[in-house]
């Protein structure tokens, strides 16, 4: 039995030299092979690999259904990885029938054995109340779970919770350092809202230039926000010369991927032929898509112009 065992540990490492090119050459088509014969075997490695290999079209045709019944296998079995990635198709309705609830059990089954990115997950489903009543100390408490674990969009959501006070008393400061951990990563939204808390000086000094050049981050990874943010630094010369034609690109790029409030601002310099040409029809055009989105901005300059 040891020998067996012996044998098929080294069938799935050897899968996985192939899956990863780690002392051979990258090949998924082999590794798939491997991975299946070591499944044949009962190896609940090789249903996890399987399982992704589907999902993500790896040496294989992608096939939801069948990387939900590996995933299932191995779920089933008390394996986190598993219970998390069956949980996410049932959040996503890959291959399984969208079901929050089902999510929501895989995900808690994930989570209680510390897996930080199922306890993300689930923080997020408690924060929401999908599949879940709604418990922001339960959000929390998963977000705390997955940000001690190095997590970074856990690290971003909590900074949110103590900038709101939801799940717990408000706390600048310790927003502001989990918006710089998770930034210093690469998160997105962490370097967006970390380009805002400087501007705005919330649990940190004001400071433009710091604020410039995380929002400048962000942008690069084309982020909605930043990209309207950036517009207003533009628009109102904050960090940077006034520049209106400036303000007009970054509106008009976070405008076109459809960021209400970046459409409502172009609307404007439109309407005022402030860095473009006066235009009422195009900014009636802007106007009117942000107010199709709720913008009560644009809503109320629509209804100034009567129409």
């Amino acid at each position: 039995m040891t020998c067996e065992l012996d044998n098929l540990n080294e069938l799935c490492k050897h899968a996985l030299q192939y899956y990863e090119g780690e002392g051979v050459t990258l090949d998924y088509k082999e590794a798939f092979r491997l991975f299946s014969v070591a499944a044949e075997q009962k190896s609940q490695d090789a249903y996890v690999f399987l399982g992704i290999m589907y999902e993500e079209g790896k040496g294989v045709d992608v096939d939801f259904i069948a990387a939900s019944k590996w995933y299932r296998l191995v779920a089933e079995a008390g394996d986190y990885i598993g219970q998390h990635a069956l949980g996410m198709l049932y959040k996503n309705g890959k291959g399984v029938e969208e079901d929050d609830a089902e999510a929501a059990k895989w995900l808690t089954l994930s989570a209680k054995q510390g897996y930080r990115y199922a306890a993300y997950e689930l923080g997020m489903i408690y924060k929401f109340g999908l599949g879940l009543p709604q418990d922001f100390n339960e959000a929390f408490r998963n977000f705390t779970l997955a940000a001690e674990q190095d997590h970074a969009p856990a690290m971003t959501s909590l900074a949110l919770m103590y900038e709101s006070g939801e799940g717990t008393p408000i706390d600048l400061l310790k927003a502001f350092d989990l918006y710089l951990q998770a930034a210093l990563q690469g998160d997105v939204q962490a370097q967006t809202n970390l380009g805002t808390v400087y501007s705005e000086g919330q649990g940190v000094e004001k400071n433009l230039t710091e604020a410039l050049r995380w929002t400048r981050l962000a942008v690069s990874q084309n982020d909605d926000l930043a990209l309207c943010n950036l517009g207003m630094y533009y628009e109102n010369g904050e960090g940077v010369l006034q520049d209106y034609a400036e303000a007009a690109k970054w509106y008009r790029v976070a405008a076109a991927k459809g960021m209400p409030y970046a459409q409502f601002r172009l609307g404007l310099l439109y309407y005022d032929g402030t860095g473009v040409d006066e235009d009422e029809a195009e900014a009636v055009k802007w106007f009117w898509l942000a107010a199709d989105q709720g913008c009560e901005d644009a809503q109320s300059m629509l209804d100034q112009m009567e129409l």
